[in-house]
């Protein structure tokens, strides 16, 4: 992991830094210093001075850094940093973080319960070290305490210095602290870890130690060589109450402190160096304090009993929470394949509306287009019979009637004539004189037009014309 620079600290494992949260957002009126505000719009300013400045900012234990040289113990230890501040990081409404690399030190205290708290120095009206203009609030260093100054929060509070400086003030945040004993939990942690119940908080920890080291090498999916650690990571989080934004890594760390929490326990209970009681004085109680004690052992094995029955149901709560979200995320695929499907069936839907447009119009225009071939072979038709057949203007429509119903029929009464030899019947005077073959034919449609008309005496000459070229058109088909 990079430091602010890019580059890692000489001599430091950047894998081994820890984001640890020193400010939250807040107001808070009871400090002898005055009132004070803590926003996302101050941590912004305190982030910006610190990439800056382009350096560290120190941990030590009880704001030594912020100390006059001649004052306490800094005469003869100095103030020797307790870690090293990489990052900070404004998470908004989530407060301050700084990306810390624990000292040897630091962490004995920690883990050993000696420091619980830390405790930022902000300095709200600081100024650039070249220029001397105002640049808003910068962190100068952040403590290990055991002050704080609101008793009992977990969160961070202002630490009661009993300073009058309105430009310096420190902070304290409770930095470790376990509710529950390791007979909970620890039958919890090595079902999680797959483990047998009569594995060691040791092996729990090699075996934690292992499954760090593969999630440094897990894929993006969280698989590494076939396996899914995230069955591993999502219930061991579950279970120390991982907060948003905690990494993995920050998961392993407070699960590693439980387990060395279960170690330094056991050790205490059954490796102190006592005398154990086979091993005392023969006893000198009565009776009826023997049956006390007895009592007292016999609640302690029910306590016990009670305890590990409930880091079971801790872990089938885990098992059915995993299995929860599995269902939660099969459903969610499940509703994005119908909304697929959905929007498929409405593509395919508006494409058959298209399609049945477009033929719809392919219609109109066939029926348009032979409508125009139509009138354009009446028209043909009427000019070349004109002069011969003296045709009038009003017979068009009655050619375009039977052209319409028997095309046949008219194909035989107007045969068509190349344009060069149309005006062969074209005559300066128009003639009544027909060809004996359109003769009979017109003679032949009159007569079966009649003949129509005189069984339905409803029909028009126009109507009983177009039936008659109809059923002549029928027969000149048959009779071929």
């Amino acid at each position: 992991m990079p430091n602010h620079l890019g580059t890692p600290m000489m001599g430091t494992d950047p894998t081994t830094w820890k984001w640890v949260q020193v400010a939250e957002v807040g107001r808070f009126k009871g400090h002898p210093s005055g009132e004070f505000e803590l926003t996302p719009e101050l941590f912004g300013q305190v982030v910006a001075n610190f990439k800056h400045d382009g350096i560290p900012i120190p941990f030590d234990l009880e704001h030594a850094s912020e100390q006059d040289a001649t004052s306490g113990s800094i005469p003869q230890h100095g103030a020797p940093a307790q870690g090293w501040i990489h990052d900070l990081d404004n998470r908004g409404e989530r407060g301050l973080w700084a990306l810390t690399e624990w000292g040897k030190q630091a962490k004995e205290y920690i883990r050993g319960g000696q420091y619980k708290f830390c405790s930022p120095a902000l300095r709200f009206k600081s100024k650039d070290r070249v220029t001397g203009q105002p640049i808003g609030a910068r962190l100068t260093s952040v403590a290990m305490t055991n002050q704080p100054y609101l008793v009992g929060l977990q969160t961070l509070a202002a630490r009661d210095t009993g300073s009058t400086s309105t430009e310096t003030v420190i902070l304290a945040r409770k930095m470790s602290d376990l509710v529950h004993s390791p007979h909970e939990y620890m039958p919890t942690i090595k079902q999680i870890l797959k483990l047998g119940d009569l594995s060691t908080a040791a092996e729990c920890s090699q075996h934690l130690d292992r499954l760090r080291e593969l999630c440094m090498s897990m894929g993006p999916d969280g698989v590494h060589e076939g396996t899914n650690l995230s069955e591993y990571v999502a219930p061991l989080s579950k279970l120390v109450g991982a907060s948003p934004g905690m990494t993995w890594d920050d998961v392993f760390d407070r699960v590693e402190d439980m387990i060395d929490a279960a170690i330094e326990q056991h050790e205490a209970e059954y490796h102190s160096g006592g005398a154990r009681m086979s091993d005392a004085a023969p006893s000198t109680e009565t009776t009826e304090e023997t049956q006390t004690m007895a009592t007292s052992d016999e609640t302690v094995t029910q306590l016990k009993d009670a305890q590990t029955a409930v880091g079971k149901l801790q872990a089938e709560v885990v098992t059915l929470t995993q299995a929860k979200d599995a269902a939660t995320v099969q459903l969610k695929e499940a509703h994005a394949a119908l909304s697929t499907a959905q929007a498929a069936v409405t593509t395919l839907t508006a494409k058959t509306t298209e399609l049945e447009t477009k033929v719809t119009e392919l219609s109109k225009w066939q029926a348009d287009r032979m409508e125009a071939d139509i009138r354009a072979d009446v028209q043909v038709a009427f000019a070349t019979y004109k002069d011969q057949r003296n045709l009038k203007d009003t017979d068009k429509d009655h050619m375009l009637s039977i052209a319409k119903a028997a095309p046949d029929a008219f194909r035989a009464m107007y045969p068509f004539v190349p344009e060069e030899q149309r005006h062969l019947l074209r005559t300066a005077t128009p003639t009544v004189a027909r060809d004996p073959k359109d003769a009979m034919m017109a003679i032949t449609l009159s007569t079966v037009a009649k003949e129509i008309m005189a069984k339905d005496v409803n029909i028009s000459y126009a109507d009983a014309q177009i039936e008659a070229a109809k059923r002549l058109n029928e027969m000149a088909a048959a009779s071929q």
